[in-house]
C-alpha cells in the first residue's frame, strides 16, 4: 500500500513539473528554486497560515540525520555514530582500516526498509567492511523531501569530514551509494568536502522530479573521481540524461523494466539497486554493457568495440553511455546475453 501511495504522490508532482515546463521561460537555477518554493507554500498553507510558514522557515532536516553502523560483528543491530563525538566511533566496531560503504536511502524510505537493508546484507556477506546507513526524514510530502536534500547533504558532508579529519579514516576507503533522492544527497555531500575528493559515488536512478539540469543541485561527474549511475526509470521517476562518468541504461533506462508488469514507476525505480546488489555477491560478469550513442544502435548490434561491466566491479576508467539487457526476475544478470550476439566475441575478453 505504501508503494502505491508513494507512486501516486510522485505522479501528482509530475503534473506540477509539467506546469513548470510550460511556464518557465527563465531556466536559471534561481528561478527553478523559487518556482518550487512557491509551489510548496501553495500546497501547504494559506495566506493566513503564518504559524506554519514560520515553522517551515526554521525546520532543518539536517538536524534529524542519523548515522547507523553495521559490521559483520553487528550485522543486524546498528551502533549509532554521532557527528563530533569521537568516542561513539572508538567504542563501536568501526574499523578504519577497512573499506567503508555509506548508503543513503531515498524518499519514503528508512534504514530498515528494502534498499538499505538488502544492500547492507549483500556487502557484509561479500566483504568484511563497515556499512553506514544514513537515515534522514524522508517520510514527508515529496516537495518537502526534495528541499531537504541540501540540508541532509550538508550534514553528511560534515560527517565525512569528521571521519576523515578526526577519526583518521582514509578517504580512499569511502564509497557513497544513494538511491533516488539519496543519489543527489550523496553527490552534493561528496562535492562539498574541502580539499578531499572521494574515489567513488554510485547513484541508483537519481530522482528526476524537481531537478534541473544545473549540476550544482544534483549528483554530477565532478562529485568524485568516479561517478557511476544506473538509470531504470528515466523520464518518469528518475533522471534520464547522463550525469556521471559512466551512465548505464538497462533495457534502455526507461520504465517499464522487464518483469515489472503494470508499473506506475516504483518497480522500475527500484530495479536500479536490485541489479547492483547482484554484482556485490558474485564475481561473474553478469551485467555486460556496450558503449553506444543510442539504444537503437545498441539493439542493432552496432556498438561492440567497448564492452564493460555494470555494478560493484565496474571499470573505473570507463567513460560514456552504456546499454544492456537484463532478465525479468532475479537473478537478473544475463552474462553474454546482456549484449547483442554480434558483441559476444568482444565480451569474452571481460573477466
Amino acid at each position: 500500500m505504501l508503494e502505491l501511495f508513494s507512486v501516486l504522490l510522485f505522479i501528482s508532482h509530475h503534473f506540477a513539473y509539467a506546469e513548470y515546463n510550460e511556464l518557465a521561460l527563465d531556466t536559471s537555477a534561481e528561478f527553478i528554486e523559487d518556482f518550487y518554493l512557491k509551489d510548496l507554500r501553495r500546497q501547504l498553507m494559506t495566506d493566513e497560515d503564518t504559524v506554519l510558514e514560520r515553522c517551515l522557515s526554521i525546520y532543518d532536516p539536517g538536524e534529524w540525520v542519523q548515522f547507523m553502523l553495521y559490521t559483520r560483528e553487528s550485522a543486524t543491530v546498528y551502533e549509532e555514530l554521532f557527528l563530533g563525538n569521537l568516542t561513539s566511533i572508538e567504542d563501536s566496531k568501526f574499523d578504519k582500516t577497512k573499506e567503508t560503504k555509506i548508503v543513503v536511502h531515498g524518499w519514503l524510505s528508512k534504514v530498515h526498509m528494502r534498499f538499505t537493508r538488502d544492500i547492507r546484507k549483500a556487502f557484509l556477506e561479500a566483504k568484511d567492511c563497515n556499512v553506514i546507513s544514513v537515515d534522514w526524514p524522508s517520510m514527508t510530502e515529496y516537495t518537502i523531501a526534495r528541499f531537504s536534500v541540501g540540508s541532509v547533504a550538508a550534514k553528511l558532508s560534515q560527517f565525512l569530514s569528521f571521519l576523515i579529519n578526526e577519526a583518521g579514516v582514509d578517504p580512499q576507503s569511502i564509497h557513497l551509494l544513494g538511491h533516488s533522492l539519496g543519489a543527489h544527497i550523496s553527490g552534493i555531500a561528496g562535492r562539498s568536502l574541502q580539499n578531499v575528493t572521494l574515489p567513488r559515488i554510485t547513484g541508483f536512478d537519481p530522482s528526476g522530479v524537481f531537478f534541473s539540469s544545473k549540476p550544482e543541485y544534483r549528483i554530477d561527474a565532478s562529485d568524485a573521481d568516479f561517478v557511476d549511475i544506473i538509470h531504470t526509470c528515466g523520464h518518469w521517476l528518475g533522471y534520464y540524461d547522463p550525469i556521471g562518468h559512466v551512465d548505464f541504461y538497462p533495457n534502455g533506462g526507461l520504465p517499464i523494466q522487464p518483469g515489472c508488469g503494470f508499473d506506475l514507476g516504483y518497480c522500475s525505480h527500484c530495479r536500479s539497486y536490485l541489479l547492483y546488489i547482484e554484482t556485490i555477491t558474485s564475481d561473474e560478469p553478469g551485467f555486460l554493457a556496450a558503449k553506444c550513442d543510442s539504444n537503437s544502435d545498441f539493439n542493432s548490434g552496432k556498438c561492440c568495440s567497448d564492452i564493460t561491466q555494470m555494478g560493484e566491479n565496474a571499470d573505473r576508467k570507463a567513460r560514456g553511455i552504456y546499454f544492456l539487457y537484463t532478465g525479468d526476475q532475479s537473478p537478473y544478470g544475463l552474462g553474454n546475453q546482456s549484449i547483442p550476439a554480434q558483441c559476444w566475441d568482444q565480451a569474452d575478453t571481460i573477466s
